[in-house]
């Protein structure tokens, strides 16, 4: 009887605590000259514009384009007295970030945030809220910005497992820009498949403008982004895009932050997975039988309590009641 109580256990816990979450995203088909889903909507319209392939419902994609490196522009960074900004790495869950333009035209109508999961699925209790507030600008064929107004709240959403697979890409190891195998942060290596990642574009519903472009700005022009990541399955990377109506490189998303091997100013944020749960086992009444053993029926319904919670768990699912406490 405790060997079949013992079987079933671990038939129980290979059925459910292994079920995948896996994600139905599609890689994307080249570096650029590609139209790109945002998982919230697009701000603009960009469809129909010089005979491009993007979806014909309005609002929903925008262009990237990024025949020049595009590289000099964008940077993230934790410090507005550096707009340069650099590759950091967090092991905090939430946080706060900039993201600052020092190029010469000194201005992104609209900046687009890619979040990248270096997983191959999405748990179904992880969740992304990003709150975002900068400038809405508005600007002429001259590339000047002839008006403009701060949005506190610009973006406040939280994004799910479900947006990967109705709106993102991957797994792959790279991202959009103007070279080919375009590293997702600074020191990847995009020829690993172990930094193959999933990909989420997010309309911030902001500008980033230059430092002294708009006197007295607040954040000096900066886009600002907070987020908090829950049930994250493995490293997430955060990037960032700039979308233009009027520049030399035409309508469409033209630059990015800096992440490739060579750069002289890297930027970036990476997030680190949270460290894997411990576990403590509540004391349990072992029945002994007359010659003093335990009883197999109580040993298998103990292994039972053990195993099956843990493993529903590690698949993304609620505990059982064990007690679980952080390294």
């Amino acid at each position: 009887m405790a060997s079949r109580e013992l079987r079933l256990t671990i038939v129980l816990c290979a059925i459910i605590g292994f079920a995948p979450f896996a994600v139905q995203a599609d890689v994307l088909p080249n570096y650029h000259h590609l139209c790109l889903d945002m998982a919230n909507g697009a701000t603009y319209d960009d469809s129909g514009v010089l005979n491009r392939d993007c979806d014909p419902i309005a609002n929903e994609q925008y262009y990237h384009k990024q025949d020049g490196p595009g590289l000099n522009e964008l940077h993230i960074t934790t410090d507005l007295l550096q707009p340069n900004g650099a590759a950091y790495e967090s092991d905090d869950q939430s946080g706060t970030f900039y993201i600052t333009n020092t190029g010469s035209r000194g201005y992104a109508d609209e900046v687009i945030l890619l979040v990248s999961i270096n997983a191959s699925s999405i748990p179904s209790d992880f969740s992304l809220r990003i709150q975002s507030s900068g400038y809405e600008i508005t600007t002429n064929s001259s590339q000047q910005i002839v008006a403009y107004a701060f949005k506190p709240d610009a973006l406040d959403q939280t994004f799910t497992a479900d947006d990967f697979i109705n709106d993102g890409y991957g797994p792959q190891t790279w991202r959009p820009a103007s070279t080919a195998l375009f590293p997702l942060w600074y020191g990847q290596d995009p020829n690993s498949s172990s930094t193959s990642s999933l990909l989420l574009f997010i309309d911030l519903n902001v500008a980033s403008v230059k430092a002294g472009k708009i006197v007295g700005a607040t954040y000096d022009g900066a886009a600002r982004v907070d987020f908090t990541l829950t049930g994250l399955p493995g490293l997430a990377v955060f990037n960032v895009y700039g979308f233009t109506f009027y520049s030399n490189q035409g309508q469409g998303i033209s630059w990015t932050n800096d992440t490739s091997s060579t750069s002289a100013t890297p930027s970036g944020y990476a997030v680190n997975p949270p460290p894997e749960p411990t576990w403590t086992v509540p004391a349990a009444q072992a029945a002994t039988s007359s010659s003093g053993g335990t009883n197999g029926s109580q040993a298998a319904n103990v292994l039972f309590m053990i195993l099956v919670p843990a493993m529903l768990v590690t698949a993304g699912k609620v505990s059982l009641g064990l007690v679980r406490k952080r390294k």
